[in-house]
């Protein structure tokens, strides 16, 4: 499940917004879901769902972070879907679509600035 090679960082006290991507979906917005965010990289989230996700779905993304004026907006595609044991939620990732440089570079201010902080993933290796 997680294989993404970019370092993650905890995501306390955000969330994203979540709307299925559809064709037309300029002409009418479809109502979005606001889910808490586990994590974020340069390539993707880990968000938490009530609802169950489909694989390789497109996904509009609204990534807002304490601190920021505007959420980062952009394209996603669910990469993988996971129910909790005993729950009726699932972990979901999705890699960005589209993400700029101007993006990424935001990001890394962020990080810089000390409000995303790294996440230490050894004491999970550990247990795999």
């Amino acid at each position: 499940m997680e294989n993404r090679g970019e370092a993650r960082y905890a995501a306390k006290s955000c969330f994203v917004e979540c709307r299925p991507k559809r064709l037309f979906s300029f002409l009418k917005k479809t109502a979005a879901d606001m889910f808490p965010l586990v994590n974020i990289s340069e390539g993707g989230i880990q968000f938490l769902s009530h609802k169950e996700m489909k694989r390789d779905e497109r996904v509009e993304l609204a990534v807002s972070i304490p601190g920021e004026a505007e959420p980062f907006r952009l394209g996603g595609r669910v990469a993988w879907v996971e129910k909790m044991n005993g729950r009726e939620f699932y972990r979901v990732g999705a890699a960005f679509v589209g993400m700029t440089e101007k993006d990424k570079g935001r990001l890394l201010s962020m990080v810089k600035e000390g409000r995303l902080a790294p996440l230490d993933l050894s004491r999970h290796a550990a247990k795999a």
